[in-house]
């Protein structure tokens, strides 16, 4: 069952029930003072009727000047007076003090339970009966005639009350009826506007689901759908983005591959060039040998460089990290240490200014990344151009180390790629100084590893800077 179906079925019986309730309580709330009324009305018949016997009575002692009666005597005059008032209305019968009917003529009911309750207390005793679709309102009391106590029971016809009442109930069942009829198609118009939004949603939600991840709910309605429109379309967002993702992930996979396989072509081919012509050429003299030996040489070594690089990006962050605390100026003195002969060689001199500290740091895998931003500079930096080291402890809470050069920096579209894995912005340049563009990509793997982020700026012929962000809360 649908929800638009429950929710009206659920509010058209609340509604039926809650109105048929109300109608109910109203007509017997009605039918209950009605017959109060009619009570009122039969106690002030009854009690007229037991001050005319007495009136008879006590006018006939005066009018024989006797001060009691004969019995019979007046028994006749209570029967008398009984059958002038007795009428299709209202019947009167008088018993004697033993419970036995006096007047003629058989009585329909049996007033017998109503005496002996009157024969205990001098308060009307009531009984509404009903038989043969007639309904009666019997009153027995007591009353004392010529010093004698008696029994006056009357039978008053109420059944036009109870079928009146009966009527209103067939009524209000008709009009119940008609009224729920009227009320199921108001409902039925309200529920529909009411679900349209949720019919919208639902509609928009498949879509979604049978892959249209670019549809967005509509937000207008009532808060709750609003609120669930909203949720909905976040989802639909955060599905998109990790379908963006994994469509940049399966991207870059297959770029990186693309990529290593052309990396590792160029120097499997030149080692498999050279070593064939070693192998075939007979009169290959000393220094064409040494010659391509050393071209062997130098793309075994990048291909083993390549190898180290990959397995170092491949591993990285996948062991639990052993942090040590560490002097950070000792290991950015023995980083730059190692690059001596280099630099003399280039004619390159590294100024550095260096605040100091201790902080917990995974030793090997910060001296690599160091390493590798420095070599990078170094690669670009001209002859007798200058490399500043700043290490600067910030008062908002970071590490800061920038690594700037004078080399002939990266154009702002390079600048987005440089780190990506095998991605060089001087690829003639980077193969011939033996590296393969995976540097800056271990580089941002290990910061992140470290809670910090790598930042790059550059300018064309101006040079670059890299700088390493970290956490104050690292340092000591």
């Amino acid at each position: 069952m649908r929800l638009w179906q429950k929710i009206f079925l659920c509010t058209l019986l609340l509604t039926v029930c809650s109105v048929n309730l109300i109608i109910f309580l109203l007509l017997t709330n009605n039918y209950r003072q009605t017959i109060q009324q009619q009570k009122q009305v039969a106690f002030t018949q009854h009690i007229s009727m037991i001050n005319s016997i007495q009136n008879a009575i006590n006018y006939e002692k005066l009018k024989i000047s006797l001060l009691i009666l004969d019995q019979e005597y007046v028994k006749n005059t209570v029967l008398e007076i009984l059958s002038k008032n007795n009428n299709d209305a209202v019947s009167f019968w008088i018993y004697d003090q033993n419970q036995n009917q006096i007047s003629s003529g058989d009585c329909p009911w049996s007033f017998q339970p109503l005496l002996q309750q009157a024969e205990q207390s001098d308060d009307y005793q009531t009984q509404l009966v009903r038989t043969d679709s007639k309904s009666h309102l019997l009153i027995t009391s007591k009353v004392i005639l010529n010093y004698e106590t008696y029994y006056l029971s009357s039978a008053f016809d109420i059944t036009n009350l109870e079928q009146s009442y009966q009527q209103q109930i067939r009524s209000t069942q008709w009009l119940s009826m008609l009224c729920s009829i009227f009320i199921a198609g108001v409902l039925m118009i309200f529920v529909q506007i009411l679900l349209r939004p949720l019919q919208r949603i639902n509609q928009g939600t498949k879509e979604i689901a049978q892959g249209n991840y670019q549809k967005r709910l509509s937000c207008k309605g009532s808060t709750e759908i609003l609120e669930l429109a909203s949720n909905m379309n976040q989802m639909a967002d955060s599905i998109q983005e990790k379908i963006d993702d994994l469509e940049q992930v399966a991207e870059n996979r297959q770029q990186f591959i693309a990529n290593l396989a052309h990396e590792m072509k160029t120097p499997l081919t030149s080692i498999l060039g050279f070593a064939d012509i070693i192998r075939i050429k007979k009169d290959l003299s000393e220094q064409e040998r040494q010659e391509y030996a050393g071209i062997i040489v130098k793309e075994t070594k990048r291909l083993s460089g390549l190898s180290g690089k990959l397995m170092e990006l491949i591993l990285v962050g996948q062991e639990k990290l052993q942090m040590q605390e560490t002097e950070l100026n000792q290991l950015l003195q023995e980083v730059v240490e190692s690059f001596q002969p280099i630099l003399q060689n280039h004619k390159i001199q590294i100024q550095q200014q260096l605040e100091g500290g201790r902080m917990q740091m995974e030793p090997e895998l910060f001296r690599s990344m160091v390493y590798n931003i420095l070599e990078n500079a170094i690669k670009a930096s001209p002859a007798g151009s200058t490399i500043w080291i700043f290490q600067n402890n910030l008062d908002n809470g970071e590490i800061t180390i920038s690594i700037k050069d004078q080399g002939m920096g990266i154009s702002k579209e390079d600048l987005k790629k440089v780190t990506e894995p095998f991605y060089m912005v001087d690829k003639s340049r980077s193969r011939k100084a033996g590296g393969a563009g995976l540097g800056l990509a271990l580089c941002e793997k290990i910061a992140q590893l470290h809670h910090g982020n790598i930042q790059i700026e550059s300018q064309l012929g101006e040079g670059t800077t890299v700088t390493i962000h970290l956490e104050r809360g690292k340092m000591n």
